[in-house]
């Protein structure tokens, strides 16, 4: 992190206890917090009405929370706080319309159009008080000062970059669709400095998806090799191809550092067939367990998420189901309206959230619900929102 001056020191604190102040004041003053802070609140809407006390960085003991003033020095008008939601927003393609909205606590509600991004954001990898969002099709990584939306820098020169990992503080992965290679990234200036050779086979069209990290060693999601690629980080080196029965499309890692890979195929008619899901133990690199799927398979942005201890994880198929990672059994953990086609999903706070892109081209919408399929609350969003994120 740069060095900052004492006296800078001095006026980013006054100005964020001037920020407390007012909001503790006047309730609802957006338009004169953007004024002051320099950035644009968005539009906020929904339907939740119950905004609670915000403009303080003390936890319930009465504490200062460090890490929140690690952000306040280091970005400017704090508008989010760590456990607010992030909601991607792909937007539609060519459109350039891709956005970030927010539900947070920090401001009651729901706020749209944080940052415009591109052209079809695919997903954000939070490091290091800040977000990284990967835009595919305008081929570029933005890098946003996490809780408060400032641009910091832009890395570019990715192919059609997917899924990004951080490897360790100065080297990250970023998976490519429709490329043969792996691109590398230097986190210490944000620029592209190699990448690592991987072929297309099976005339497939490069569908690399997420990465996970484990020791020295990066596991990459590959659907047309029908594998989870393993590669050496230390070396840069594609070093093996765990073979599955099924083509994988998602991938987390449990608190035991295994990963759980949710795989299925298409057939002739773009029906989804063969839905399985895999354990993969990392200390041999071999498939430890492979169970078959039985409930209907929808089409969605993502399917699997762990759970906030990582001893079990939830996945989205047309409801929401959950197993923990010691004895595999799936139970259902929230029925989804029948009207509703959920594109992401997340169980957060023991709150259940799910997206509907509706048509793809207007807004969104984000819904909370109860197990039965209840609507709790419902909120406009961006064009196309898929993925649900906890901020830190």
């Amino acid at each position: 992190m740069k060095k900052i001056n004492y006296l800078l020191f001095i006026l980013l604190s006054i100005s964020f206890l001037f920020y407390a102040c007012d909001k503790d004041d006047s309730g609802d003053n957006t338009d004169e917090m953007a004024d002051d802070s320099g950035v644009d609140f968005g539009t906020e809407s929904g339907t939740d009405e119950s905004g609670t006390e915000s403009g303080t960085d003390e936890s319930t003991d009465g504490t200062t929370d460090d890490s929140t003033d690690e952000i306040a020095l280091f970005c400017d008008g704090l508008i989010t706080a760590p456990g607010d939601l992030l909601i991607l927003n792909e937007g539609g393609f060519q459109a350039n319309n891709a956005s970030l909205s927010t539900l947070s606590d920090v401001q009651g509600g729901i706020y749209n159009d944080l940052v415009q991004l591109g052209d079809v954001a695919q997903s954000v990898t939070s490091y290091d008080n800040k977000l990284f969002v990967v835009v595919n099709n305008s081929g570029k990584i933005e890098v946003i000062c996490e809780h408060a939306y400032e641009s910091i820098a832009t890395i570019e020169g990715l192919p059609s970059p997917r899924f990004m990992a951080i490897v360790n503080e100065s080297k990250a992965y970023v998976s490519n669709f429709y490329s043969e290679s792996i691109s590398i990234v230097d986190l210490s200036d944000y620029t592209v400095t190699g990448s690592i050779d991987y072929p297309i086979e099976n005339n497939g069209f490069g569908e690399r998806n997420n990465i996970e990290v484990v020791n020295d060693m990066a596991y990459i999601v590959d659907a047309d090799n029908y594998s989870i690629v393993r590669i050496n980080t230390t070396t840069d080196e594609l070093e093996q191809y765990i073979a599955l029965l099924s083509a994988p499309r998602d991938m987390v890692k449990d608190a035991e550092g295994n990963l759980w890979v949710f795989a299925f195929d298409y057939d002739e008619f773009f029906s989804i067939v063969n839905p399985k899901i895999y354990k993969i133990n990392t200390q041999s690199n071999t498939i430890e367990e492979t169970w078959e799927i039985s409930q209907p398979v929808g089409y969605t942005s993502t399917y699997l998420q762990l759970n906030e201890t990582g001893d079990g994880f939830y996945l989205l198929l047309n409801d929401i189901y959950e197993s923990n990672t010691s004895n595999f059994s799936l139970s259902l953990t929230a029925d989804i309206p029948d009207n509703i086609f959920p594109y992401g999903f997340g169980v957060l706070d023991d709150k259940i959230f799910i997206t509907d892109p509706i048509d793809y081209s207007q807004e969104g919408t984000l819904i909370e619900i109860n197990a039965n399929g209840s609507i709790i609350n419902e909120y406009t969003v961006g064009v196309a929102p898929s993925k649900i994120y906890q901020l830190d």
